[in-house]
């Protein structure tokens, strides 16, 4: 009878860990899987400004959006709202990617979805003298050049994603 009941507690014991682990596989955290990418989605005539509820199509400049890891997408009018809302810190979600137009190759009044890059490789020029849509000017580009490009004849300062802040959105040289 004893080995009967040793077999019965390994065998329960092993169950148990198969179990565990199991369940610990579950709670891998799909955010941080490297393998996850998002892609950018695009605008559509009808779709409406997250922030201020405009609609995003009739207004000149560059565009921007959110893509959240379980599929939310919040588009914004402009760059300067998407950076408004990005840089709140209940808006900060691990895993998101961050889309903007490369304003080199496309045209200023009606952006094209098929050059939307990633918000954190771009460059961008804030405070030219070009009309935008709500708030100041935040052009977005693709390589720093065609950011300097863009400066040089519309004027306003060279940024990189990381030296956006709400400091900067709101301390503008126009």
């Amino acid at each position: 009878m004893l080995g009967i009941y040793e077999w019965t507690l390994k065998s329960s014991l092993g169950v148990l860990l198969i179990l565990v682990l199991l369940g610990l596989t579950g709670c891998r955290d799909p955010v941080s899987d490297a393998s996850v990418q998002l892609s950018a989605v695009h605008f559509e005539p009808e779709d409406e400004c997250h922030i201020c509820g405009m609609v995003i199509a009739r207004l000149p400049g560059p565009k921007g959006e959110a893509v959240l890891a379980d599929g939310q997408v919040f588009k914004f009018c402009s760059t300067y709202e998407l950076f408004t809302w990005l840089l709140q810190p209940e808006n900060r979600r691990p895993g998101s990617a961050v889309f903007v137009h490369d304003m080199s190759r496309t045209d200023w009044n009606t952006p094209d979805n098929d050059h939307l890059i990633d918000a954190r490789t771009a460059s961008y020029v804030l405070g030219a003298k070009i009309k935008s849509g709500m708030g100041p000017s935040l052009a977005s580009f693709k390589s720093e050049e065609d950011a300097k490009a863009f400066m040089a004849a519309h004027g306003g300062r060279l940024l990189g994603y990381g030296q956006i802040n709400l400091e900067s959105l709101n301390h503008r040289d126009d």
